[in-house]
């Protein structure tokens, strides 16, 4: 018999290296970064899964064992994952149901397209890191996002929409972006 292969998943390049360089992973910096420019996202880099890490670890805490003993009983995990409330609160989803086959997202926030990253100059990059960092530490740090946050955290001078704190996320978590697409009800 004839063994089935199943095709790779196609990974939007696009997104999941922007999710790698925003995330801290120092593989996707190393290969996607000039090495001149390594010691400026090395540091970002460090900053980033210092502060993720330890605030993330602190709120999952409670979390890990509520939803092994009391959730997990009653819902099959591997079942896909209708989320309505949406944007920054991608933690919550993954927290919750980290076995979930595919998560579908729904927003009313500001979604917007990412930037071309790629062409950012210096200063642009230095600026992005930082808004980025500071988004995470309200998110995180809260262990919950205040609404009005998002007129400051998500629609400042280069980061816009809840793209790329979905985007980071997911990465962080362990996941490749294999996909993203709009579309409106």
């Amino acid at each position: 018999p004839k063994l089935l292969q199943h095709p790779k998943p196609l990974i939007d390049t696009f997104y999941n290296d922007f999710a790698g360089l925003y995330a801290g992973d120092t593989n996707t910096i190393k290969a996607l970064i000039d090495s001149a420019d390594w010691p400026i996202w090395m540091n970002y880099s460090k900053q980033f899964r210092e502060e993720f890490i330890q605030k993330d670890n602190s709120l999952r805490k409670g979390i890990d064992d509520w939803r092994l003993n009391v959730l997990n009983p009653k819902i099959d995990g591997n079942l896909d994952l209708l989320y309505l409330f949406s944007g920054p609160d991608i933690l919550y989803p993954r927290l919750f149901f980290p076995d979930a086959s595919s998560v579908y997202m729904f927003a009313l926030e500001p979604v917007e397209l990412l930037p071309n990253y790629s062409a950012f100059t210096l200063k642009e990059e230095v600026i992005y890191q930082d808004e980025i960092l500071h988004a995470f530490r309200n998110i995180v740090g809260d262990s919950y996002f205040i609404t009005d946050y998002i007129e400051d955290d998500l629609e400042s001078t280069l980061v816009k929409g809840v793209i790329p704190i979905m985007l980071v996320t997911a990465k962080i978590k362990g996941g490749t972006i294999e996909e993203v697409f709009f579309f409106e009800p």
